[in-house]
């Protein structure tokens, strides 16, 4: 399927873009109520997508804002039937006028829960943090292409405990520009059959330079566009790998340390695959708590088991997930050396706990952990284990 922008619109989303909407849509609701069960007294509840888009396809496919604040609804209702009274806000940021403009028109149904701002996340990010200034707050970074991915503002949002980020990370976009930033200027065409070389899709001609501008300075502008998205030159060691998949990899593996840079204690990494089993993206969760990334874990399982991608790349996405479990057994017994621990998540300490938050292992695996721990179950008791000194 074609995902190239026309006037304020999309012709259609593609099977794996529908999997990135349905993760969305499962992990805001349990995102909220892990923030404002954890955090008493929390007012409210903020949850921001940066580059909205126009909101939906032209087959009436609901975009990120509107999937975005369809589940915080369902996530303040279930909240307010348990006895919490907080206020949820979705914020909804869009620069290009043709798409701002369809966006607040589907978005205005939504009241005042939900505000619609033209522009980009940069001009209106401190107006955000000081308003909503202790609230718990996701944010979702879905730029288009590479450029627009700013190192400076991923940080500003993970600065504080009680913020998230959703990043997507394009991957084979910051591939084409790393192979561009080698490219002598004297070499570069001015008459390209593409422009997706500089954003890794295809873009509207009014969000970006003409040209014969863009290609002479090819580049420039790539190397302008990976160290903001990276925040300094650390893009470029991976020059020195051979083209393809190490390069890809080892950039996905810089900015996932970044992350982590940033204050994001905790990040789970995503691969987002295509009906034609090709790796599309990544997508990078960061966060400071670890009940944050053991909930993400579960959903990406959900979302999995829900979407429309065919079968066969959803086993090529939980291939890529899984971990070696003896590694994580391994951690398990250094964790709880002499100690007695349990697998049910309401026993604490909680091995299967502990595996899910501090360890890469995702639930589809978590039966065959349970067996590499058989080893250490003690005889007679509900499942629960003495790990050796």
């Amino acid at each position: 399927m074609s995902t190239k922008y026309q006037v304020g619109h999309l012709e259609s989303y593609p099977e794996h873009t529908l999997f990135k909407h349905r993760l969305l849509d499962c992990y805001v609701p349990r995102w909220l109520q892990k923030v404002v069960r954890g955090r008493p007294g929390t007012r409210g509840v903020v949850i921001v997508d940066a580059f909205a888009g126009p909101g939906s396809d032209s087959q009436g496919n609901e975009g990120s804002p509107l999937l975005l604040s369809r589940a915080a609804i369902v996530g303040r209702e279930r909240l307010r039937h348990d006895g919490f009274s907080v206020d949820v806000q979705v914020i909804a940021i869009e620069q290009a006028p043709a798409r701002f403009a369809k966006l607040a028109e589907l978005m205005e149904p939504f009241g005042a829960a939900v505000r619609t701002l033209p522009g980009t996340l940069r001009e209106h990010l401190e107006p955000i943090l000081t308003r909503h200034s202790g609230w718990p707050m996701l944010f979702f970074f879905d730029p288009f292409g590479v450029k627009g991915l700013d190192a400076d503002l991923v940080s500003r949002v993970l600065s504080e405990e009680g913020r998230e980020a959703l990043v997507l990370l394009n991957d084979p976009g910051a591939l084409r520009l790393v192979g561009a930033a080698k490219v002598r200027r004297a070499r570069v065409g001015k008459s390209p059959e593409n422009l997706s070389l500089f954003e890794g899709r295809e873009v509207e001609p009014e969000a970006i330079s003409p040209p014969e501008i863009l290609w002479s300075r090819g580049e420039e502008i790539s190397r302008e566009i990976l160290t903001a998205a990276f925040g300094d030159d650390r893009w470029q060691v991976v020059m020195r790998l051979a083209p393809g998949w190490p390069r890809r990899r080892k950039l996905i593996e810089l900015y996932e340390g970044l992350l982590h840079e940033m204050g994001a204690a905790y990040t789970t990494r995503i691969p987002v695959w295509n009906v034609g089993r090709l790796r599309q993206y990544t997508l990078l969760h960061a966060s400071r708590s670890p009940h944050g990334r053991a909930t993400m874990k579960e959903e990406v399982k959900r979302a999995l088991g829900s979407c429309s991608l065919p079968d066969a790349v959803k086993e090529i996405v939980r291939t890529e997930l899984r971990v070696n479990v003896d590694d994580v057994s391994g951690g398990i017994q250094g964790a709880f050396r002499g100690r007695e621990a349990f697998w049910a998540m309401d026993r604490r300490p909680s091995v299967q706990e502990f595996a899910l938050q501090e360890t890469g292992i995702f639930p589809f695996q978590l039966d065959e952990l349970k067996r590499t721990l058989q080893r250490w179950k003690q005889p007679g008791t509900i499942v629960s284990y003495r790990l050796p000194e």
